[in-house]
């Protein structure tokens, strides 16, 4: 089951399997003990379903914050693998960039803005580009996008995820070496939260 915050005080809990990693935004619940502590400490304003899920929108937003944070960061403790909220510039040359909607399951192709990598939105280059388009042209709903679009249920979609994951990892941690060796211009050497509202230290 994965509980995944897309607002300060929004959270959608689904049970489909989508070999997510763990961030400050999506936490995969073992325990119900885990998701009954998070529910019932905060009032809930209201519950609606979406693609089949359950939101459940929060009243007090400081509040669920604190016990949202205090539950990932002992996922964080227990989890190697746990997605840290920071970006990085990327020296990859390329047009694009790959856009990962954790709530909707979905990863989409989108033109860069700038050289920042996300773990949700990540750099890539052009020979990658194209071995996602043949992968979309292949799904059954292909053209019907303004873009290339891949869907949970399409048989790359999983790839592609875990490719995300994998490229992040390594481009932060060279990114990280490039700041202590002084490659990186000393004026970008931080290494930026996505969010600064989680005071976690990602150096």
């Amino acid at each position: 089951m994965l509980a995944i915050r897309t607002k300060d005080c929004v959270v959608e809990i689904t049970t489909k399997d989508c070999d997510e990693v763990e961030s400050f935004s999506v936490l995969r619940i073992e325990a119900k003990e885990e998701l009954r502590k998070l529910l019932e400490g905060t009032q809930i304003v209201y519950i609606t379903k979406h693609n089949g899920n359950k939101v459940f929108t929060f009243k007090d937003i400081e509040e669920f914050h604190k016990r949202w944070t205090t539950l990932a960061l002992s996922h964080k403790d227990k989890n190697h693998r746990f997605r840290e909220s920071a970006k990085y510039l990327t020296t990859i040359k390329g047009k694009y960039c790959l856009i990962r909607d954790v709530a909707g399951h979905t990863i989409s192709l989108a033109t860069r803005t700038d050289n920042w990598s996300y773990a949700n939105a990540l750099g890539i280059s052009d020979k990658f580009a194209d071995m996602f388009i043949k992968n979309y042209n292949s799904t059954k709903h292909h053209g019907q996008e303004n873009t290339a679009k891949l869907y949970f249920d399409d048989s790359s979609y999983k790839k592609w995820s875990q490719f995300m994951d994998n490229k992040y990892m390594i481009g932060l941690q060279a990114y990280r070496h490039q700041v202590k060796t002084g490659e990186i211009n000393p004026r970008t050497k931080e290494i930026h939260l996505v969010n600064d509202r989680y005071n976690v230290n990602t150096k």
